[in-house]
């Protein structure tokens, strides 16, 4: 479980070509008690991923909370999102 916010960076180079992208990843902390603090650290974000444990309803119910949240903190930037499931099997 992240307690803060985790940064991680990957290079991934572009097929065919000899570019390649460096994309920061933060891993935020779900909990609401700790949000608040790693909202600063979120900055202007290109997507979003939201990751729900497919094993809790309530999980996938705050997704949109989620969304909605991020949608507000980027103040109009279009923020694309998607939704991935978690599961005990895939652990990811």
């Amino acid at each position: 479980m992240t307690t803060g916010v985790e940064l991680l960076m990957k290079c991934v180079n572009i097929p065919e070509t000899n570019d390649s992208v460096e994309l920061y990843i933060l891993d935020s902390a779900g909990k609401e008690t700790l949000v608040e603090g790693c909202e600063k650290m979120w900055g202007e974000p290109s997507l979003l991923c939201l990751v729900f444990d497919l094993t809790n309803e309530q999980s996938l119910a705050n997704c949109t909370y989620w969304m909605k949240r991020v949608r507000a903190h980027c103040k109009g930037l279009h923020v694309p999102g998607k939704i991935h499931q978690r599961t005990k099997k895939n652990g990811s």
